[in-house]
This record gives structure tokens, C-alpha cells and sequence, in this order.
């Protein structure tokens, strides 16, 4: 969001920013805002259908009705299944989808809509930056990040990018080309923010942030010469680790890494090849190793679900977060299934077996919630989708992810959680009779990764 606000700040335009609640409650000041408006825009930057429709038909139906001489915008990662070809329309929610990052195109769509004629976004403006930081008070955005962190002290997320060059099949990000936050530029904004907010704890947010090994090493030598005193986590590839010198990842280890999320996702080189993943097993494991040796937490993302996945992978993707546990019981994880992203090699593949997508927002609503009541993944047996499931909603979450670990658990939560072990050690994913102990007596809820 913040690269988009950036470049409609550089192209001249002023921005009133509201974040959606997720009560469904108007933010303070919405009303007068599009009252006054040039124009309104229902900004997506993800693809998560069931918190988001409500919220753009709620909020382009409010513009509509308060202003509706403005021209309404929507757009971002949540349309990526719209091309010419889709036929998918807003009207009379909105005048312009914006299928894409936003960053130049949308200041270009609305330049277009208020005035009638062409006008080519400054090329400075269509470039990564997130220079609308410095004016936005950030003090709203400053929340614990249990997870990550540990600590109840407060972080702050910073856009350092945007897009992935590794163009895995599954991946929301295939299509998409990298733009980085310069190095100099991010070691500015961290101790700026630093010394005006008090913060130590940064989420850098981008997709590959090993991508570039010289400017990974550049912000963490700036970092150290600024004496930033922060701790920070970030994204990355296991492949990336590995081009990083002994010498590099100590640099980056003094800096403040505290954790680093890696696309491991599947558990066998076959597998590995078949998501669009440039990565071995062994590669995943050796640069665990790496980081664990100078005090970084590796955060591995599992996935399964995917299309073609078989009894066999899923036991393989078992097996290797078992060896990466082995290696220090700090190694953390997200479990979730694959979600289905039009306009990706996989997405594409796992779609033809869906109906066809609607043509409008209302009825995607709908489409979504018969989606939920019937078969989610039917590009695996009915069978094989109840075991997914089964694993990444409960089995997985109790063996290896459990907050109630470290908080006194009950004698029954234990004796799940070895249940849960011994199943995910067999393979052994029929006969859910303990999930529905947990359900009935267990409090405390698991931890989930999934949006819907």
C-alpha cells in the first residue's frame, strides 16, 4: 500500500489514507472525506476474497452515494484474475479495475478519468519507493509481533519491495518483476523512525530480500555503522542464503536479524521441480544449519494441497520438517494449503476444474461461500483434501507449532500433542477422533496462517 500512496503523492495528487476494519466499523472521518473527494479508490494489495469483497462493496457504494460525480477506482492483487478476456465487471461499483501493483498505473487511471486524456506517469514515480513514510504518523501501524519477535515491544512493517524474480508456478508473485527500496534509502527510514518512534523491531516487506547478496550486505553493514540498535525480519529464498559468504552472513547476523521466513514448501526435489522451485532439500537443511549457527531463526513456510501432490509428498514434506526441528528446536513454521491464484501457471491449471469465475463482486461472494460448503481442491481426491486439511488445521499446528507449549498445557493437550506426532511420524492421517477430543474439550484455539 505504502509504494502505491507514494506514487500518487509524487504525481501530485493529496491522499486521504483509511484502513478497513475488520468489525465492518467506518473509520472516523470516512464520510466527510469522500464527501469532499476528487476521486475514491478500493485499494487490495492481496487475494484474500472472503475479508475483502465486503469491505470494497460496502466502501464503493458509500462513494456512490456520498459523491457520485467521482470517478471510483479499484484494483491491486485481489484482480489478477481480470485481462481483457475475463469480461469481469464493477460497474456501477467503480469506473476502472487496476489489475496490477499501482505503482505509476493508477495515477495514470485517474489522471485519465478526471480529465479525459492521456497523460504518461513521471517515469521517477513508477519506481519503487516509499517516500509517503515520512509524512504518514506511523503510530497506528506500531504493534507486538508475538510470532516473529518473541516480545510484546511494538514493530513496524516497511514496504522494501515489491514482486518476485523467481517466478515459482504456485506462487501469487509468478507474473510479477522485482523493485527494490534502495539500501541507503532503507537504513534512513529505519533510524529515522528508530529515533522518532522508539521502535527496535522492523518487518522488512518484500519477497526476496536476498535476492541482491550486495544489497542485503549493504543495509546490514548501514544498519552496524548506524548503530540502529534494531532487530528485523525478512523474507527469502534458501538458494539466496546460500550465494551469501560466511563473512556476509555474519554482517547480517550482527545487524538485528532475529528471523528469516523461507519458501521451503515441499519436502522432496521432485516436489521442488514441480512447484517451479530453483531449490534442493539438502540446500533447505545446509542453510538452516547456517543461520541457526549465528543465532537467526529460520521460519520455514510448508505448503500442501498443491496440484499433483501426492500421498507420497505430503509424506516426504513431513519428513523434512521433522529433520529441520531435529536441527534446533527454535525452527519455526507456517502450515497452509495451496490457494488457487488465477493468472499463475498452477492457478490456471487448479482453475479449470473450478467453475467459472463470476463476472461480478456480488456474485464472486456467493460463489466463494458455495465453494466453502462443497469441495475447496478437487484437483485432489475428496480423500486427500480431508487429510490436507486435517493436517494443516490440526495435526500440524499441535506438533510443532503450539503456543501452549511454553504456557503450562493441559494433561490432555499433551497427550494430543503426541498423538499428533505419532501421526504425522506414520503418515497416519484417517480416523480424525482426536481432533474432535480437541475440539470438545481444549480451550485454547491453534495457531492458523490462512485468509480467507
Amino acid at each position: 500500500m505504502i509504494p502505491v500512496l507514494s506514487s500518487l503523492t509524487r504525481n501530485g495528487f493529496d491522499v486521504d489514507l483509511f484502513i478497513e476494519s475488520l468489525d465492518g466499523r467506518r473509520p472516523t472521518g470516512l464520510e466527510d472525506s469522500l464527501r469532499s473527494c476528487s476521486a475514491a479508490v478500493a485499494w487490495c494489495a492481496e487475494l484474500n476474497p472472503g475479508v475483502q469483497i465486503a469491505g470494497l462493496v460496502s466502501f464503493l457504494g458509500l462513494a456512490a452515494e456520498l459523491n457520485p460525480a467521482a470517478p471510483r477506482l479499484t484494483g491491486g492483487g485481489f484482480f489478477t484474475f481480470v485481462n481483457s478476456d475475463t469480461g469481469f465487471d464493477v460497474d456501477p461499483l467503480a469506473h476502472r479495475i487496476v489489475p496490477d501493483s499501482g505503482i505509476g498505473s493508477l495515477p495514470d487511471a485517474i489522471t485519465q478519468l478526471l480529465s479525459d486524456s492521456d497523460r504518461a506517469t513521471d517515469q521517477a514515480a513508477s519506481q519503487f519507493d516509499c517516500s509517503v513514510m515520512h509524512e504518514l504518523d506511523l503510530q497506528p501501524f506500531l504493534n507486538p509481533e508475538w510470532f516473529l519477535f518473541g516480545t510484546g515491544e511494538r514493530a513496524l512493517q516497511i514496504p522494501t519491495g515489491y514482486g518476485c524474480g523467481k517466478k515459482c508456478s504456485f506462487c501469487f508473485y509468478e507474473q510479477t518483476h522485482p523493485k527494490f527500496l534502495r539500501a541507503e534509502e532503507l537504513v534512513s527510514l529505519v533510524t529515522r523512525i528508530r529515533t522518532e518512534y522508539g521502535v527496535k523491531q522492523f518487518l522488512f516487506g518484500e519477497l526476496d530480500f536476498f535476492a541482491s547478496r550486495s544489497r542485503a550486505v549493504r543495509v546490514a553493514q548501514g544498519l552496524l555503522d548506524q548503530d540502529a540498535d534494531v532487530r528485523w525480519f525478512a523474507l527469502v529464498s534458501a538458494q539466496d542464503i546460500e550465494r551469501l559468504s560466511d563473512e556476509d552472513l555474519d554482517v547480517i547476523a550482527r545487524s538485528g536479524c532475529h528471523i528469516l521466513e523461507i519458501g521451503t514448501e515441499v519436502g522432496s526435489d521432485g516436489a521442488m521441480d514441480r512447484i517451479g522451485k530453483k531449490l534442493t532439500v539438502e540446500i533447505a537443511i545446509e542453510q538452516s544449519r547456517r543461520l541457526i549457527q549465528r543465532g537467526i531463526v529460520p521460519l520455514h513456510n510448508m505448503m500442501f494441497g498443491f496440484v499433483g501432490e501426492t500421498a507420497h509428498d505430503r509424506r516426504d514434506t513431513l519428513r523434512i520438517i521433522k529433520r529441520l526441528r531435529r536441527l534446533h528446536p527454535a525452527v519455526q513454521f507456517t502450515f497452509r494449503v495451496y490457494q488457487a491464484v488465477p493468472a499463475t501457471t498452477m492457478g490456471d491449471e487448479a482453475l479449470r476444474l473450478l467453475p467459472a469465475i463470476p463476472k461480478n463482486l456480488n456474485d464472486l461472494a456467493s460463489f466463494r461461500f458455495e465453494l466453502r460448503d462443497g469441495r475447496g481442491m478437487p484437483w485432489l481426491e475428496a480423500r486427500e483434501e480431508r487429510e490436507v486439511k486435517f493436517l494443516t488445521e490440526y495435526i500440524l499446528p499441535l506438533a510443532y507449532d503450539d503456543p501452549q507449549k511454553v504456557h503450562r498445557p493441559t494433561l490432555l493437550r499433551r497427550a494430543l500433542r503426541l498423538a499428533a506426532e505419532a501421526r504425522c511420524a506414520l503418515g497416519y492421517l484417517r480416523a480424525p477422533w482426536d481432533r474432535a477430543v480437541f475440539r470438545r474439550f481444549e480451550k485454547a484455539p491453534l495457531c492458523g496462517t490462512f485468509s480467507p
